[in-house]
């Protein structure tokens, strides 16, 4: 029960991290801080499945790739070299992946950036690589125990590196698609009992309203962007990046009208 409950933790906590990863990239990329949105931990749980569904797909597959490739070819061929030569195989393998690691990280804006997900993955492999290059651990020694952990930790490092890198490519993706159909996005008209500065909005005064209205302006041209629990970001139809994302905010004195677009 415990064992199921710390996995359950887990899984949750990954989905947790990815929504919100890619949440945070998704809004970044309008200028919008995600804190302001006042979103939950349910909240970034939800917004996960479409970044966290393929990575998991992804893994199993790999998982059971690598499990039959090493029922039906590699434990025959494992067998057959002599362990110290495969030792010595892996520790050339690990040095020389750990040294690629360090050099695309130290050069990561003109080298390491182009791997993506790959240069993290080549971390969590250098860790499996020196893990299996390792003699069985002696019960009982520190040092073999702290070896064991440490590699666990760059393994995990790596992954979670990954994920990272994953989450914000998923979510610069979401919103380039959601400027790409800015002009579908639900319509926003604004009533306002007072004059607000929304550029590239459009605005009728009182004389061309209702004379029974409370309002005196009306703004027109806006899209929504996201509710927040002060009002709503709103867009210009027009909106290009670098443009201002307004926040107008739910009073006495203004009004929120959205319309579907057909």
């Amino acid at each position: 029960m415990q064992a199921a409950l710390a996995e359950l933790a887990a899984i949750t906590a990954v989905l947790y991290y990815l929504g919100w990863i890619r949440a945070a990239e998704t809004f970044r990329y309008f200028g919008v801080d995600v804190g302001i949105l006042g979103l939950s931990s349910a909240d970034f749980v939800l917004r996960s499945p479409p970044t966290a569904i393929p990575v998991i797909i992804t893994l199993n597959v790999l998982t059971v790739a690598a499990i039959e490739l090493h029922r039906r070819v590699l434990r025959g061929v494992l067998a057959s070299i002599d362990r110290r030569r495969l030792r010595t195989v892996l520790w050339s393998i690990t040095c020389l992946t750990s040294t690629a690691v360090v050099v695309l990280y130290v050069r990561f804006e003109e080298w390491g950036s182009r791997l993506g997900v790959g240069l993290p993955l080549l971390l969590t492999f250098a860790a499996g690589a020196a893990a299996a290059a390792r003699r069985t651990p002696a019960p009982g020694r520190l040092s073999d125990a702290f070896a064991s952990a440490a590699l666990m930790v760059l393994a995990a490092i790596g992954l979670l590196w990954a994920f990272t890198l994953y989450g914000a490519q998923a979510g610069r993706h979401a919103a380039r698609t959601f400027y790409d159909e800015l002009p579908s996005r639900p319509a926003v008209t604004v009533y306002s009992d007072r004059l607000l500065v929304l550029p590239g909005a459009t605005w009728t005064a009182a004389a061309k309203t209702p004379a029974s209205s409370a309002y005196q302006y009306r703004y027109q041209g806006l899209r929504l962007l996201a509710r927040t629990p002060d009002g709503y970001l709103l867009l210009p139809e027009r909106w290009r990046r670098g443009d201002a994302v307004y926040l107008v905010a739910l009073g006495d004195g203004v009004r929120i009208d959205l319309a579907g677009r057909n």
